[in-house]
């Protein structure tokens, strides 16, 4: 598969993983011994970039917050060569899929942080058809939607309790201060600018800084606000211990239509693959069912109704491990086809 002397750069490592193939033999120069790779989940392999690229992006991200807090001209040449090589090696992939554990480092919270929820974002778009263009546009809203916290006091940022009321007005000037700084500069798109401004803005209204509402709210700014809560959710922080990735997708899902839009979760899902216990699914078979055994993207499904919508009388569930065909094509966490099947037998 691989040629004699090719050095395992991260792609090739992905390759394997996605063949399945849990062991490598590696015989290195000026060594006798063989050595065994027993568990390439557990190598060093950070995620859907390479090392190099994180560093630059890392970087960028760093360099950007100086020239906001210096006030002098940004790199524009730097940071977008660097957005567009994430977006290529992300595009490289024969198949985009994100594996959790890999993505986390927990150096510097804030720009590793903006690294994640670019990457997170990214593959959504990707998932949802968007363009080379419109990618880049998404990517660098994503790695900066949290600039403006380096106009913020560091005591407010880093404290290590619950933010009172007026501290936590003054984090959400966040927002509105990363977009007006960026703004001025007049070299971003206002699609990327939106992303930054408005990725606390919830679909009820109920975010901020003005209160949008569903349609109201940029597209970009809508997948952001779901890669920003959940990468925030399962991270170590100074006031708060990283949650199961699990809760943090049981949480947006819980949020669905109030404070995330629907189709975009549901792309989000797909792309981390974290179904939660107790989720009801429509499976691409046409049968529909509820969750029992999570396992990453491929889940245990009790299946409750067949393909014609007719409740199945001896439940029976299907191990999407072992079959690789069965797939979830969507999600009901409010069982509405459930309900509606009790209703219909009550009248």
């Amino acid at each position: 598969m691989i040629s004699e002397g090719i050095v395992l750069r991260e792609i090739y490592i992905q390759k394997i993983l996605e063949l399945e193939i849990l062991t490598v033999t590696i015989r290195e120069e000026n060594y006798e011994n063989t050595i065994i790779l027993d568990d390439l989940e557990t190598s060093p392999v950070k995620d859907m970039i390479l090392d190099s690229t994180r560093s630059e992006a890392k970087e960028a991200v760093l360099q950007c917050m100086n020239n906001v807090v210096l006030r002098t001209q940004m790199d524009m040449d730097k940071l977008y060569a660097v957005v567009n090589q994430i977006v290529d090696e992300i595009l490289s992939l024969e198949v985009v899929a994100i594996k959790l554990s890999q993505l986390r480092e927990v150096d510097q919270y804030i720009f590793e942080h903006s690294v994640n929820v670019c990457i997170l974002s990214l593959i959504t778009g990707i998932y949802m058809g968007f363009n080379k263009v419109r990618l880049v546009e998404l990517a660098i809203g994503a790695l900066l939607h949290d600039i403006g916290k380096i106009l913020l006091p560091k005591e407010i940022l880093n404290k290590p309790e619950r933010l009172e009321d007026d501290e936590y007005a003054i984090l959400k000037l966040h927002t509105t201060r990363g977009y007006e700084v960026l703004k001025n500069t007049k070299q971003f798109s206002d699609a990327s600018l939106e992303a930054i401004l408005s990725h606390h803005e919830r679909m009820d209204g109920n975010g901020y800084p003005f209160g949008k509402e569903k349609n109201e709210i940029n597209v970009y700014a809508k997948i952001v606000s779901v890669a920003d809560v959940f990468d925030a959710i399962t991270a170590d922080k100074v006031y708060q211990k990283k949650e199961d990735p699990y809760r943090a997708m049981f949480y947006i899902i819980d949020e669905l239509d109030t404070k995330f839009d629907r189709e975009i979760v549901k792309k989000f899902l797909r792309v981390v693959g974290y179904y939660p216990l107790g989720l009801y699914v429509t499976l691409n078979n046409g049968e529909y069912g509820v969750i029992t055994k999570v396992h990453k993207d491929k889940p245990t499904v009790r299946v409750l109704y067949d393909i014609t919508g007719t409740p199945v009388k001896d439940y029976f569930s299907i191990d999407m491990q072992k079959n690789p065909t069965i797939s979830i094509v969507d999600i009901d966490p409010a069982k509405t086809k459930y309900q509606q099947y009790e209703i219909e037998q009550l009248s």
